[in-house]
């Protein structure tokens, strides 16, 4: 199967997720224990530092964010100890978030920066393997090279994958609606009291497990972006169209993002703590 772009730094491990530091880590671990058991010590405080030892070591591994705390620990007394340079001149009123942040406003469907813009489209991705070697090429070398080949010598671009929580509120939204149809049957006396409350059940099961998976439990979806950076609005729009009905001729659903669907894009960029259906309640000035 080809991959695009393929693995420029590929982890060297043993196992899935055990790294061969992680390996020469615990077998450090195992190397200490041994070396307590056999050494000559009353036995009780034997005991006691192969306990500690274990303890130890079994705490460097434990992860924080997906990284392992011996990682993190290292980092940050890597940071500790090294040289800060800070400047006499830093004028803490003068300081704003904007310094900070590349664009400068979302309107109209672009991004805008100082001396350019940038359009999104959102690419839904496709399963590479479930189909053959044949049409993998033809996907790539005749379709996505001609999106590529559309973007001009004066434009750039960027392929940018988020991992988005999925909502369910449809759905829920799709439940609260059946039970309502469900007391207007009821009323009518088609339903018995008792054939209402057993169905309500089911209906409320499934409302509070869409709502935990909006809320408590979500679940995250890889979704991908072609942005496109030009200095005309009219050049991102054209190739953006035309890289649309390029993936339709392959059968698959892209949309070039608007002025609301561009601020959640940006807001991924940065966290995904975050309520999407937040963004609903905002003006288009607070983009």
């Amino acid at each position: 199967m080809r991959v695009i772009p393929k693995g420029t730094k590929v982890k060297v491990m043993f196992f899935k997720n055990v790294s061969i530091l992680d390996t020469l880590i615990a077998l450090l671990g195992v190397a200490l224990v041994v070396l307590i058991a056999i050494a000559n010590i009353n036995v009780i405080v034997k005991v006691a530092l192969i306990l500690i030892v274990i303890g130890i070591f079994v705490t460097l591994f434990i992860e924080f964010d997906g990284e392992r705390f011996y990682k993190a620990s290292i980092k940050l007394i890597r940071y500790v100890f090294s040289i800060k340079h800070y400047s006499q001149s830093f004028n803490k009123t003068s300081s704003n978030m904007q310094d900070f942040i590349a664009f400068k406003d979302v309107k109209d469907g672009f991004i805008v920066y100082d001396k350019y813009f940038a359009g999104v489209m959102q690419i839904d991705p496709r399963e590479f393997r479930l189909l053959s070697e044949y049409r993998q090429d033809q996907m790539i070398d005749e379709y996505f090279a001609r999106v590529l080949r559309s973007i001009g010598e004066n434009s750039s671009a960027s392929i940018v994958k988020i991992d988005r929580k999925l909502m369910f509120d449809q759905y829920v939204e799709s439940e609260n609606k059946k039970r309502d149809e469900l007391y207007k049957i009821y009323e009518s006396g088609e339903l018995t009291e008792q054939e209402l409350h057993s169905r309500e059940k089911v209906i409320n099961d499934r409302l509070r497990t869409y709502k935990a998976l909006n809320e408590t439990a979500s679940i995250k979806k890889a979704f991908f972006y072609l942005v496109v950076y030009d200095e005309n609005k009219e050049n991102i729009t054209s190739i953006l169209e035309e890289a649309v009905e390029t993936f339709k001729e392959i059968g698959m659903t892209s949309k070039i993002l608007d002025t609301k669907e561009l601020a959640v894009f940006l807001k991924y960029n940065f966290t995904d703590n975050f309520e999407e259906k937040d963004v609903d309640a905002l003006h288009p000035d607070e983009f």
